[in-house]
């Protein structure tokens, strides 16, 4: 198996080539493999993106260009990491594929429309390596460099190291010397140290220059460092790529690294001299994509901006307009270059995309374009072939479905590949079993065999036919063995791994599970496994939280898993979807995973009922004694202190809490129910469990200290309702109401919204801190001003008034915050529909006044 370089190996690569300020190995290796808390993630993120730019001496706007490509880059090859399968491709086959095909295209592509936007410098392009004629070889980037510095300064090398030693004098008698000598070893094309170039050109020196437009210092180190850059990673690149070569050859078979200069600079100038000779964006693009021909569209389709032409593609954008606009593009493009690693077994020397011999150029380009348009050709059958077993789509384009004759009548292996690697059809039993039998039939080679196996395997465990087929555990044990001993099995290690898991767990192995998963998770990282990483760190975080509360120090690290593969669409840890608690709310509670990804063999007792059970049967008999009616107090009390040790504990669920947090819980959600046929009954309710809640709190006041899953204490719930009695009593039992939630929200910011004057004085009477803040850095205050709380500004204005020049995340102060309510109807109404109060702007007014 083969591993392509995640964002984090690139950055860093960047950021030790600009001569960034080295750091420990650990911390590195940990930033690569994702084995780093978020916090200390995004931390080290940034200081290596802030570094960066410190080194170039970026002005604002050009360190935000940059960190914008960048991260533009990082998500293109986060997507390749996520989605691409290697099989037995080797990892320079794998690299060389995406570099030339994806990367280097994309970043030709945008620098060429920078230029144009005039937001980058054209003085960039004379650092890429180029072609000498004279001397019929490569100029690296540092002699360009050279080349350039001496052509401004109007005189030799020995004029110019004797320019800096006369202005800046050295006691040591070889000083010049070594000047000298370090400037001829650049003019030579030698890296030179990034500290060094710094040295060398200090902004003091008052260098001579002959040219008409000289450069400043800062200038002469910017160029010198990105040509350090630049010439940094071709070196690598050629190390990598063809180390046995030499570096200035001009050969484009022989020098992989310089093939690769001339595919980024081949999309550059095209794209130049479309923005030349038509100022018509839209006309640009299309004169683009007709000088790329077939050969360039087949090749090059990252940087296709227009839609595809396909009859059938144009009639499925019909029917379902939400499609992105690349849509073909994008997704034959991982699916083509997917499919082209599979016919490789990693013997095979690199295939070429550009050759300076005519002849084996065009017959590279026909064998390329060749294997392309099977592609083409296999991607319009897949789409068919969905839409035609799809009863939705069949109905709408006015076929009558018939999955055997459209299954039978498929005779690519590639097409019914796609087609049960979609997982489009697994729920549907009967196409799933014509796809698996039709796959059967047309395998030939060993790696179609495990193929057959592979996905007869995921058909019983992804799905419940394991549950319901008596015979599937022995099936399934059996599917492995075979699978296991398979000579290919070594390129599916993930994936048999993660098989294994689910077997374990169907058989109720939790432990031998947890192994499994465990080894999957190692085995995807070593390797381009497409999304299974992600997929197998969903599964452990469900399985480690299956009878336990989610602890986020100790889980997070499968969250990170999640978020490196492929679970959700971001970059990485830069651009976040949710936190780990939103998403074990999402994915746990609501979707409900746990109920996917367990579901025990036929005959197999179900651990998850039977453990419910247990655990129900003590809180069953507790809402038995609160709904009895009529309804006997002491009974409800005798049986509380009874249980009390229980009731405080938490309950052994991802969720946590206890069942005074359920009890909360369940008042607040009817409490936001508004539901008028029954509004009788849910009063009913909430009365109820609002009393039983009130004697736990009275007689086990240690239910109090029970946190759940999203560190919420029980005080935060009965504040967003402002009940002044209950609130009472669980300050009086201990209860604070500073404690923060894993959003640094407090029962403070909840009373603040509810406008309770007399629960805001309830609170503040036990001397809270007044200066928390969450996560977001929205104050007490800050809160009071957005929702317009006059009592709470002056309160908070008395007690804390350093409050007032506190600024959030996002630099708005509270006074800016309440000026924003002021200025912006939507926001205004947003605000007065989330409190429920009808506000006038001139309360808001009052506010602004208070806050001034």
């Amino acid at each position: 198996m083969s591993f392509l370089p995640n964002p984090e190996t690139v950055l860093l690569h960047f950021y030790q080539w600009v001569g960034g300020s080295s750091q420990a190995s650990v911390i590195k290796q940990r930033f690569i493999s994702h084995d780093m808390q978020l916090v200390k993630y995004q931390d080290f993120f940034k200081k290596l993106l802030d570094g960066f730019a410190e080194q170039f001496e970026w002005e604002t706007e050009q360190a935000e260009i940059f960190q914008f490509y960048f991260l533009s880059l990082a998500k293109q090859l986060d997507t390749f990491n996520q989605k691409i399968h290697s099989y037995r491709a080797n990892e320079q086959q794998v690299n060389w594929e995406v570099l030339a095909r994806f990367h280097l295209p994309q970043l030709g592509r945008w620098c060429a429309l920078l230029m144009n936007d005039e937001r980058l410098s054209k003085d960039w392009v004379e650092l890429l390596p180029k072609y000498d004629t004279q001397k019929q070889c490569l100029v690296m980037p540092v002699a360009s460099a050279m080349h350039w510095l001496l052509a401004h300064y109007g005189d030799s090398v020995d004029a110019l190291a004797s320019d800096r030693c006369e202005q800046f004098p050295y006691q040591h008698f070889k000083e010049k010397e070594s000047v000298l000598r370090t400037l001829h070893h650049w003019k030579a094309s030698k890296l030179p140290d990034a500290i060094t170039i710094r040295e060398y050109f200090p902004d003091e020196w008052q260098l001579r220059f002959q040219s008409d437009n000289p450069p400043t210092m800062r200038q002469i180190r910017q160029r010198f460092l990105l040509a350090r850059l630049i010439q940094a990673a071709f070196q690598k690149a050629h190390a990598y790529f063809s180390p046995n070569s030499d570096i200035t050859s001009s050969d484009l078979h022989e020098n992989k690294a310089w093939q690769l200069v001339y595919i980024g600079k081949y999309i550059f100038d095209l794209t130049v001299f479309s923005r030349q000779k038509f100022a018509d964006e839209h006309r640009a693009e299309q004169w683009f994509e007709e000088q790329l021909g077939d050969y360039g569209k087949a090749v090059f389709a990252s940087v296709l901006t227009s839609n595809s032409n396909d009859e059938i593609m144009a009639r499925v954008k019909s029917q379902f307009p939400n499609l992105p606009e690349n849509f073909s593009n994008k997704t034959d493009n991982v699916q083509s270059l997917t499919r082209y690693l599979m016919t490789l077994n990693g013997d095979e020397p690199l295939l070429d995309f550009f050759h300076i011999d005519p002849q084996t150029n065009q017959l590279i380009q026909q064998q390329r374009i060749s294997v392309y348009q099977q592609y083409k050709r296999d991607g319009k059958a897949y789409l068919t072939a969905c839409l035609a077993l799809n009863p939705i789509t069949a109905k709408a384009f006015g076929i009558s479905p018939q999955p055997e004759k459209v299954i039978a009548d498929c005779d690519s292996l590639t097409v019914i590949k796609g087609l049960l690697d979609s997982g489009l059809f697994l729920h549907n039993k009967k196409i799933s079993r014509l796809l698996i039998e039709r796959a059967e039939k047309l395998s030939q080679a060993p790696d179609d065999v495990l193929f057959v196996i592979k996905a007869r395997l995921h058909r019983y465990l992804y799905t419940d036919q394991r549950r319901n087929d008596k015979h599937a555990a022995a099936s399934v044990k059996q599917l492995l063995e075979q699978a296991l001993r398979h000579p290919c099995a070594q390129f599916s290690q993930a994936q048999l791994l993660n098989y294994q898991a689910r077997d374990a767990l169907s058989r109720n192995d939790f432990a031998a599970a947890k192994q499994f998963y465990r080894q999957a998770l190692d085995a995807s990282k070593t390797g381009c496994y497409g999304d299974w990483r992600g997929r197998v760190g969903l599964d452990l975080l469900a399985l480690e939280t299956f009878d336990r509360k989610l602890v986020p120090n100790n889980h997070e690290t499968y969250y990170r898993d999640m978020l490196a593969g492929g679970v959700f669409n971001c970059f990485i840890k830069v651009d976040l979807p949710d936190s780990l608690e939103d998403t074990v709310e999402e994915l746990l509670l609501q979707d409900n995973h746990w109920e996917t990804l367990y579901q025990p063999y036929y005959g197999f007792e179900n651990q998850r009922i039977k453990m419910d059970k247990d655990n129900a049967t003590i809180i069953q008999t507790f809402f038995k004694l609160i709904s009895d009616e009529p309804f006997i107090e002491q009974k409800a009390v005798d049986w509380i202190l009874q249980h009390k040790k229980i009731l405080a504990k938490s309950l052994p669920s991802v969720e946590g809490g206890n069942p005074l947090m359920m009890l909360l819980k369940l008042i607040s959600q009817l409490q936001k129910h508004h539901d008028i046929a029954n509004q009788q009954e849910i009063g009913k309710m909430i009365f109820a469990m609002r009393r039983a809640a009130l004697l736990l709190v009275k007689y086990a006041p240690e239910s109090l200290n029970n946190r759940d899953f999203k560190q919420q204490n029980p005080l935060i719930f009965p504040s967003e309702w402002a009940d002044y009695e209950l609130i009472e009593l669980m300050l009086q039992q201990g209860s604070r109401p500073d404690t923060l939630d894993y959003q640094g929200m407090t029962p403070l910011h909840a009373i603040i919204k509810t406008h309770s004057q007399a629960c805001l004085d309830l609170m503040l009477a036990v001397n809270p801190d007044l200066t928390v803040k969450t996560t977001d850095g929205q104050t007490l205050l800050h809160t009071a001003a957005k929702v317009g709380n006059l009592y709470a500004v002056e309160i908070l204005l008395k007690r804390q008034p350093e409050l007032q020049n506190v600024r959030d995340c996002h630099d708005h102060t509270a006074l800016e915050q309440a000026k924003r309510v002021l200025a912006n109807s939507d926001y205004w109404w947003s605000v007065t529909s989330s409190i429920q109060k009808p506000l006038s702007q001139h309360h808001w007014q009052l506010i602004i006044d208070k806050l001034s």
